[in-house]
């Protein structure tokens, strides 16, 4: 399993959860630390148990939440969001990630096992462009260079609002809440869109699926009643 932490709309980092307890809180010592107030010095402990991932509040001064509701002890599944203080962290289930590693020099993960090829055959039939094949949660949110200066830059215009450009000039850039959220992250001159909450994005009117997409200008990218144009912007 891994958690992918969030503040409000800044990714800010990745951890793979490889030992069988791990303490989350603003203390130095715990393996995960989130620096912020509204966290307690040892906040939570991550424990797996027969196979399964718990999470576990330590009688934190906030508590936490996992999925907006508040929680002493939980089961956590791919896709849960656990709120610590001001912080998200969106689980993630190894099982559903590619069979080969990530390959750093790869513009995207392509090692998909059976269960997954299913599921980007599926979404790229459904779209009927085999170019835009899923991908995999996760395959596209490791941090990378941003897009060279030769591709063209994208931005986010939110429709039926008057409302400035988000410049999409990083290499990844959250959008959405942690009830329905998405990141959308560059690979060398490609953009990706990846869901990080267990509400379904759409892509010009079909669900986004099990894992990623490339996203070009002329898209309309739907997070609840929320849509985004994707546009050319000047660099």
């Amino acid at each position: 399993m891994r958690v992918v932490l969030t503040h409000g709309h800044e990714l800010l980092r990745e951890v793979r959860l490889e030992k069988p307890l791990v303490f989350v809180g603003r203390d130095p010592g715990c393996d995960i630390v989130i620096d912020d107030i509204t966290v307690s010095k040892r906040h939570m402990k991550l424990e797996y148990v027969d196979g399964v991932l718990y999470v576990e509040d330590l009688d934190s001064t906030n508590g936490l939440k996992v999925n907006g509701h508040l929680a002493k002890r939980q089961a956590l599944q791919h896709l849960d969001v656990v709120q610590v203080g001001s912080h998200r962290m969106h689980v993630f289930d190894d099982t559903l990630m590619p069979a080969a590693q990530l390959n750093a020099e790869s513009t995207v993960q392509t090692g998909l096992g059976k269960r997954e090829e299913a599921l980007a055959t599926a979404a790229s039939g459904a779209s009927g462009d085999p170019t835009r094949t899923a991908r995999l949660p996760l395959a596209d949110t490791q941090p990378t260079p941003p897009a060279r200066a030769l591709a063209p830059l994208l931005g986010l215009k939110l429709v039926g609002a008057d409302s400035p450009v988000l410049r999409l000039d990083q290499p990844n850039t959250m959008i959405g809440d942690g009830g329905q959220s998405a990141v959308l992250a560059w690979r060398r001159d490609s953009l990706y869109l990846t869901r990080l909450s267990r509400e379904m994005p759409r892509v010009n009117g079909r669900d986004l699926g099990a894992g990623s997409a490339p996203i070009r200008a002329g898209d309309v990218i739907e997070l609840g009643a929320v849509k985004y144009l994707v546009v050319t912007v000047d660099r």
